[in-house]
């Protein structure tokens, strides 16, 4: 919760390279936590990983998120390039895992309807998120005129919702239904996005936090439903696997999500920034002189006639963070309704004897 304070104290105080180099010493004493600490009586048995499966997978990702983030200073053959590789390597990928005696990912699980549209909803709701945590910050900055220190606010808003729906979902779970807790969760990442299309200049700070804030409190009910759903339901053998999956559903979609939100945030920029006639636009160096000028706007040097393009950008990228929040309630809806109201009866029993 406190990390987006103080990356903005180190941004302010002394520089961006600061909030990497952060990490080390707590990356440190993270590793001597687990060595002297964690201390676990498991049997010990030989594996087989998974590297050609994991070489092909960050290639095919690799791949797509290059051809994605750079569209704007790419050619069309480059990008048609990235794309076919994305692709070729991704469906050899899926050969592989077919046929690996511990693949990567059990695809076998992806057959489960209530695991799958899980892992969707998670997805798609991480993707809407990711712009929260990566470009509002600069909207906080660049146009409604914040430091550092205060553009972190809204991770922070959202830090602190996340795990307090986690904390409370307990409570939820007791008088709603797991369908119902899933679903409120969902709905609640589109109506806190709804909430950044109406940010403008001169929005104040407590104001712009409520989307952060309903988005932050969405994610963490629908994320733990589903995680209490999907190992309720799995069989105990799959069970390490399909929470795995959970996780990291989320992970790439962030990972897309900061890449496909950023993609449209350059397309962005060169448009309104032509429509503005900042910049003519012919060569992909003249895009990049001008991403590093709005760069630079963030950044908080002065130059306001690129604030309502940097404006304009990211109320586009808003437009489509709110899109994939759409699409995250939507799949909530396509979770399986019997498995979930038979996963809620078997959870209430205990409690309804121990009353009686």
């Amino acid at each position: 919760m406190i990390g987006p304070l103080v990356g903005g104290v180190l941004v302010e105080s002394l520089s961006w390279s600061w909030i990497f180099w952060v990490n080390v010493p707590i990356g440190i004493l993270t590793i001597l936590g687990f060595v002297f600490f964690m201390h676990e009586d498991v049997a010990h048995r030989e594996h087989r990983i998974d590297y050609l499966g994991a070489a092909l997978f960050s290639v095919s990702v690799g791949a797509f998120l290059v051809a994605l983030t750079q569209s704007a200073t790419l050619s069309w053959t480059e990008i048609l390039l990235l794309a076919a590789v994305a692709v070729l390597t991704g469906l050899l990928f899926l050969l592989v895992e077919r046929s690996a005696p511990e693949p990567m990912i059990a695809l076998d699980l992806w057959g489960s309807r209530l695991l799958a549209s899980a892992n969707g909803s998670l997805l798609c709701g991480m993707m809407a998120l990711a712009g929260v945590t990566s470009y509002l910050p600069m909207y906080f900055q660049g146009v409604l005129g914040y430091s550092a220190i205060y553009a972190g606010f809204p991770l922070m808003v959202m830090m602190v919702t996340w795990p307090m729906a986690s904390a409370t979902s307990g409570t939820i779970l007791r008088y709603l239904s797991m369908r119902a807790t899933l679903r409120l969760g969902s709905f609640m990442i589109p109506a806190g996005a709804l909430f950044l299309l109406f940010l403008k200049p001169g929005t104040t700070l407590i104001v712009a936090g409520i989307g952060p804030a309903l988005m932050g409190f969405g994610m963490g009910l629908l994320n733990i439903t589903s995680v209490i759903m999907v190992q309720g339901t799995i069989e105990w053998s799959k069970r390490a696997s399909a929470t795995a999956a959970l996780i990291f559903s989320r992970t790439l979609g962030n990972t897309l999500g900061l890449a496909a939100v950023g993609a449209v945030l350059n397309f962005g920029i060169v448009l309104f920034a032509a429509a503005q006639g900042e910049s003519e636009l012919t060569t992909p160096d003249q895009v990049r002189e001008l991403l590093a000028m709005i760069g630079d706007v963030a950044g908080g040097a002065a130059d306001p006639s690129l604030r309502p393009v940097l404006d304009a950008a990211l109320h586009l990228a808003f437009w489509v963070m709110l899109g994939f929040a759409a699409i995250t309630a939507l799949l909530s809806l396509s979770i399986p309704t019997r498995e979930l109201e038979t996963l809620t009866r078997s959870s209430r029993e205990p409690e309804k004897a121990q009353a009686e």
